[in-house]
C-alpha cells in the first residue's frame, strides 16, 4: 500500500483546509463565545496524487490531510465542527468510498466514518471514550452520496454530542471522559477525496 509520504518522498504534506471550519464555545458570564479557526485552502486528493505523478492503478494509494497544532481552549466537552467531503472515485478497493474524520485530543479521539450507503455494515464510530460499531448501533445515517459534497457536522455541548450528516441528526451519545484539549484533525480516504 502506497501512502503520499511513500509515493512523493517528501518529509511531509500539511495542506491548511478551506471546506473546514472549528468552532468552540464556551460559557462566560454574558451567554457564549465562539471563535473560528482554520478557514483557509481547500485541497483535492486527485490533483495531488497528479501533480506528484502518483498512479491510481494498480495499487490505488490512500490519502490523508491532516492539520496538527496545539490549539489552546478548544476542548472535547464544548465544541462544534464543520466539514465538507466528496470522493468521486468509486473503483476496486475504494468502491465503498470510505472516509474517516478525525479529531485528535491530547489523548482520546473521535473518529467519525462516512461511506456509501451500501457500505455502513462495517463502520466503527469513535468519540472520545465512547465506541460504537454499526454490527450493534445504527450507524446507517453515516451512508452518503460521496459522489456529491457531504457535509459532516460534530456539536457538543457539557459533553453531549450530536453527529449530523447533510443536516440530518445521525448519532448522540454522552462523552464519558473528562476534557482534554482538542490538538488535530485528520482527513483519511481510501482513494483521492476532496475537502
Amino acid at each position: 500500500m502506497k501512502s503520499i509520504h511513500q509515493a512523493t518522498s517528501l518529509e511531509h504534506i500539511s495542506y491548511s483546509m478551506k471546506r473546514l471550519r472549528i468552532l468552540y464555545t464556551r460559557k462566560i458570564s454574558k451567554g457564549t463565545f465562539a471563535g473560528d479557526i482554520s478557514h483557509i485552502g481547500g485541497v483535492n486528493g486527485g490533483e495531488l496524487l497528479e501533480k506528484y505523478g502518483v498512479e491510481l492503478f494498480p495499487d490505488l494509494p490512500e490519502v490523508r490531510f491532516y492539520n496538527q497544532k496545539d490549539i489552546s481552549g478548544f476542548t472535547t466537552d464544548n465544541f462544534e465542527f464543520e466539514t465538507e467531503i466528496k470522493s468521486g472515485f468509486s473503483h476496486g478497493k475504494a468502491a465503498c468510498q470510505r472516509v474517516d474524520i478525525y479529531l485528535q485530543g491530547k489523548e482520546v479521539i473521535l473518529i467519525l466514518p462516512i461511506s456509501r450507503p451500501e457500505c455502513v455494515g462495517e463502520l466503527f464510530l469513535a468519540a472520545f471514550g465512547v465506541g460504537v460499531s454499526s454490527q450493534s448501533e445504527d450507524l446507517s445515517g453515516f451512508g452518503s452520496d460521496l459522489n456529491d459534497w457531504v457535509t459532516v457536522k460534530v456539536t457538543c455541548i457539557d459533553k453531549q454530542i450530536s453527529f449530523f450528516t447533510n443536516d440530518k441528526l445521525t448519532f448522540e451519545t454522552e462523552i464519558p471522559n473528562n476534557p482534554v484539549d482538542i490538538v488535530g484533525v485528520q482527513y483519511r480516504f481510501e482513494d483521492p477525496g476532496a475537502i
